[in-house]
């Protein structure tokens, strides 16, 4: 592993890789090695939000929100919220919900309008499936909150 990040030297896209595959596997303290090279705030974001995911997905959920207390960017922040609440929402549906209001939430926060619609366009899917209804583009669009519960 050691070698590995010192063939990576400053590639970022080559530790994030690495820090992926050791956190698919569960190597959560070579991961831990391994974020220290991490240099980029958005390379780190990435990273953050896929540990979340694993641990929430494992039951860790207070560990999960620690974590995502740390993501500095509204899109990726937004998109851990999002995995959270899919995770969730094979358990408890209300609690689910409450997630994803709370994305919908940091979306407002986010500049960027393309990618405010991608992540718009991912929580309204998941808040539609979860209410098993049809998903309305003309609602989406015109702006208005989260669809009704």
């Amino acid at each position: 592993l050691k070698t590995a990040i010192e063939f990576a030297g400053d590639d970022e896209d080559t530790i994030r890789d690495i820090l992926m595959n050791l956190l698919k596997y569960g190597l959560l303290e070579k991961a831990g090695y391994a974020m220290k090279r991490v240099r980029k705030p958005e390379t780190l974001d990435v990273v953050l939000v896929n540990l979340a995911r694993l641990l929430y997905s494992r039951g860790e959920k207070e560990k999960a929100w620690r974590i995502v207390g740390h993501v500095s960017t509204p899109f990726h922040r937004a998109m851990a919220l999002y995995y959270l609440a899919e995770i969730e929402g094979g358990r408890n549906r209300e609690e689910a919900l409450r997630i994803l209001n709370e994305a919908f939430r940091v979306v407002d926060e986010m500049e960027e309008p393309e990618a405010k619609v991608e992540v718009a366009f991912k929580l309204y899917d998941l808040k539609h499936h979860l209410l098993d209804s049809a998903i309305d583009i003309k609602e989406i669009l015109s702006g208005k909150e989260a669809p009704s519960q």
